[in-house]
């Protein structure tokens, strides 16, 4: 069985009454999805389009992601390059690119572009996924009936009858 990390992030936008966006993000080991961490919570600030809020999102990944790389190589584990899965291509670029130097990413935190230099140096690489495969989309936002038991199998790695609504 494969120790290799991987990760999907995702952000619901502006679903809360004060306006602020829901993360969600899952982090598992190997291609059989054993999942070791899912979390879900309300972001801190308001972000003002999908996109930051993805891309805060991804950020919180990211500090989980590299917490754990380092544990697993403490203990004598090496990682390849960790995939963090993302539905939002206008995120992926911001994180592979940077804010521009004008417009509407202009005034970003710098907070958030630490992500970048990870891509840069080779640690993570951002892929993307439609949101209806991604895992963690459920940790964002409440799902219809078919697409709650679809994403309570993967994530609870079952097909078995009896779990996805049969």
């Amino acid at each position: 069985t494969s120790l290799q990390v991987n990760a999907s992030a995702d952000a619901s936008y502006a679903t809360h009454s004060d306006g602020k966006s829901n993360t969600g993000f899952c982090l598992w080991l190997g291609d059989s999805f054993n999942l070791i961490m899912a979390k879900s919570g309300k972001q801190r600030t308001v972000a003002n389009s999908s996109t930051v809020a993805e891309l805060i999102a991804l950020s919180a990944a990211m500090e989980e992601v590299l917490w754990l790389v380092e544990l697993l190589k403490d203990m004598g584990i090496s990682q390849d390059t960790v995939e963090i899965q993302q539905d939002n291509k206008s995120t992926i670029t911001l994180a592979e690119k940077g804010p521009s130097g004008e417009g509407r990413t202009k005034w970003l935190s710098v907070k958030y572009f630490w992500v970048e230099e990870h891509i840069d140096n080779g640690t993570v690489k951002l892929k993307y996924v439609p949101s209806l495969d991604m895992v963690s989309d459920g940790l964002t936002k409440p799902l219809g009936r078919d697409a709650f038991f679809k994403w309570r199998a993967k994530i609870l790695n079952s097909v078995r009858p009896g779990l996805n609504g049969d």
